[in-house]
């Protein structure tokens, strides 16, 4: 977590504070629990922190000023919606997710005459680290104020060490990077509050206002209805935005890179970033059919893996800010091939044209990797080490898929399906489809774990036998990377671990046919193909590298989509119609129809 940083020439320190400033009745005159949160490195104010977010117990600071004597019970803070990936808690506990600089839960001041317990829940628990952090409270009555501190780190810092102990600039976090990690308070008047940080880098801040009555998160695409990541050559990107009609709202577009420190990271995705370095603020007023079209403008200050934008909006209602919608991630190449121009991963349409809406794609995580078109190996040289450049890649790819195989065979959890999507895959059998659905979840999709990169194991040896045993492991990879696209099109209810999908992702509201057994259905398998020879002659050449080199490169990016798919959550047509039944369902969910 941050110290210090340099952003646009000014020097600032690093803090994050959460407070809880104005109540309801600021705006409505009515006597209501509220919550301002504030995450800032600023001293200026002297409503929020000024320490450092790492390494102190007073750099999270929670303020209760509800009017009508309401105690907050509990404030929880969630990190998996936040814009940098893969940000965790990371507790001094032995097993640094991110840099080697740990700093465990610290309480630096419990409200006045009450007391305060945090946990980070085990089932957040992520790479070392923890998604959620929860904190208990007793006797936190307004004008009350609570002080903590704790690290939160991203995870491809992992392995950097900062210099004379302190943090490295890989994981330095100022507060901004919190851009959409959600917070929730609960009050002892039953009521629960939630609201998404907004990220400011001007002042390495973030804010975010809980409020009753929340506004609604708009929708964010591309202008052609894609939603990214992928890597373009314009500067110049149009971005639609979509909510109530005359919603006044910020569309921001902050640049980030990836700060390895010249070295290799911890489980580094495509288009990932793990630091902020500059900011724009569009304001936008949707117009009476409640959109608008905005034009934005890409940066890249340079440096180590930069150019990565990520492009997100928000609605504003007075002071209140609301859900965080995006980021769209695009990262600026001028000179390189766009990787954007055609439908998304698992949505159909063809190349060019806006893709056809799929229900339940509104409601799947927002990640989605594109497909990346071919690029040019560059000057390939025929060399030992240009052999082992290829086994590289080949090995990536063949890691990336070992991790799609693994996350498919573990089963398949409710979280992992997008709400509203399933309809077709449940009705018949044991389910019937009565009326509307009560409600929508979000898919919320587990991370595949694709295995850090081993020992390269010696030297390699340049000949004709090597070339071709190698250009047979990369066509293996393809066909393994077919069979798995085949097999999530047509995933049954035995893939799904009984009882853990809730009503909230159906497109209707299900009920479970009287007297009709729940039959479990088969689970998919992975179907590969025979490797069949290819009858060509092998030449000890540069084009012969050539030609493996793009073979391993093609299964690198099928393996990314793939992997995209499952982070984005699987969709209703990713089920063979049918195949899921009343064991899969989560019991309290569901009930038999009405008489």
């Amino acid at each position: 977590m941050a110290g210090n940083r340099r952003v646009r020439g000014r020097h600032l320190t690093g803090g994050l504070a959460l407070a809880a400033l104005l109540g309801p009745a600021a705006m409505t005159g009515v006597a209501a629990p509220g919550a301002d949160i504030s995450v800032t490195s600023s001293g200026a104010s002297p409503i929020i922190a000024t320490a450092s977010v790492c390494c102190t117990d007073m750099s999270f600071v929670v303020s209760n000023v509800s009017d009508g004597g309401e105690q907050i019970t509990s404030v929880g803070i969630d990190l998996a919606g936040a814009a940098l990936p893969d940000l965790v808690f990371d507790p001094d506990d032995g097993t640094p997710a991110g840099d080697d600089v740990t700093f465990g839960f610290a309480l630096g001041a419990a409200p006045a005459g009450g007391t305060a317990t945090a946990a980070f829940p085990a089932a957040s628990a992520a790479d070392n680290g923890f998604r959620q952090l929860t904190i208990a409270t007793t006797g936190f009555s307004a004008p009350g104020e609570l002080r903590f501190g704790v690290d939160v780190d991203p995870t491809s810092a992992r392995g950097r060490v900062g210099a004379g102990g302190a943090e490295s600039s890989a994981g330095a976090i100022a507060g901004a990077e919190l851009h959409g990690a959600r917070v929730t308070v609960a009050f002892s008047d039953g009521s629960t509050l939630g609201s998404e940080l907004v990220g400011n880098l001007d002042t390495t801040a973030a804010e975010a206002q809980v409020r009753s009555g929340a506004l609604v998160e708009p929708s964010l695409t591309l202008a052609d209805g894609q939603t990214g990541p992928g890597a373009v050559s314009g500067t110049t990107q149009e971005i639609t935005i979509t909510g109530p009609p005359g919603s006044q709202g910020r569309l921001a577009i902050f640049e980030g890179a990836l700060d390895l420190g010249g070295g290799a990271g911890f489980d580094i995705d495509p288009f990932e970033v793990n630091t902020l370095r500059a900011r724009t603020v569009v304001s936008f007023t949707l117009n009476a059919q409640g959109t608008t079209t905005e034009a934005v403008s890409l940066g890249d200050v340079g440096g180590e893996n930069g150019g990565i934008n990520l492009i997100s909006a928000w609605l504003r209602d007075g002071l209140r800010s609301g859900p965080v919608a995006g980021p769209i991630v695009l990262q600026l190449d001028p000179t390189g091939p766009p990787t954007l121009g055609g439908a998304p991963p698992g949505m159909p349409g063809t190349p060019g044209t806006p893709a056809a809406p799929v229900p339940g794609i509104e409601n799947c995580s927002g990640f989605v990797l594109t497909r990346a078109n071919s690029t040019s190996p560059g000057t390939v040289r025929l060399s030992a080490r240009q052999l082992l450049i290829n086994q590289r890649i080949g090995q990536t790819a063949i890691r990336r898929l070992n991790a799609v195989e693994t996350w498919l065979n573990e089963g398949i959890y409710g979280s992992d399906i997008c709400g509203g999507s399933l309809i077709d895959a449940a009705v018949g059998g044991s389910l019937v489809a009565d009326g509307a659905p009560l409600w929508v979840s979000r898919a919320e999709p587990r991370k595949p774990r694709v295995a850090p990169r081993g020992s390269t194991g010696g030297s390699v040896t340049l000949t004709t036998r090597q070339l071709r045993i190698n250009q047979r492991i990369y066509r293996a990879a393809l066909l393994r990377a077919a069979a798995l696209e085949k097999r999530i099109r047509n995933l049954t209810g035995g893939d799904v671990v009984d009882g853990s999908i809730d009503l909230g992702r159906f497109s209707a509201d299900v009920t479970v046919a009287p007297g009709v057994a729940a039959a479990d259905t088969p689970a998919s398998r992975t179907q590969v193909a025979p490797l069949t020879t290819t009858g060509r002659e092998f030449r000890l050449s540069a084009g012969q590298l050539r030609t493996n080199q793009r073979i391993a490169q093609r299964a690198v990016r099928d393996a990314n989509v793939l992997l995209g798919k499952l982070r984005r959550g699987l969709l209703g047509v990713n089920f063979v119609p049918g195949s899921i039944t009343a064991r899969d369902l989560t019991v309290p969910d569901f009930r038999a129809p009405s008489p």
